[in-house]
């Protein structure tokens, strides 16, 4: 099973960088083929390819959470 690699970010620096975490991540989640794995990494391991906090990855997500792009849980 391949992992999943969004695309790595292109900043604007008019627009909020949870914002723009949000809109690649979307894109890569829209975009993605059908054996690509459903499951998302870590938040900690997409702050880390994204190059931004947790935090600031916490409130992207919760944009594609509210888009019902995404659903979240606690590790098991």
């Amino acid at each position: 099973m391949s992992s999943f690699a969004p695309d790595s970010l292109v900043l604007n620096r008019k627009l909020p960088l949870w914002y723009q975490v949000s809109q690649s991540l979307r894109a890569s989640i829209l975009g993605r083929r059908p054996d690509d794995p459903l499951r998302l990494p870590t938040e900690e391991q997409l702050a880390g390819h994204y190059g931004v906090s947790v935090l600031t990855m916490r409130q992207a997500l919760k944009e594609l959470e509210e888009e019902r792009l995404i659903s979240r849980h606690r590790r098991r």
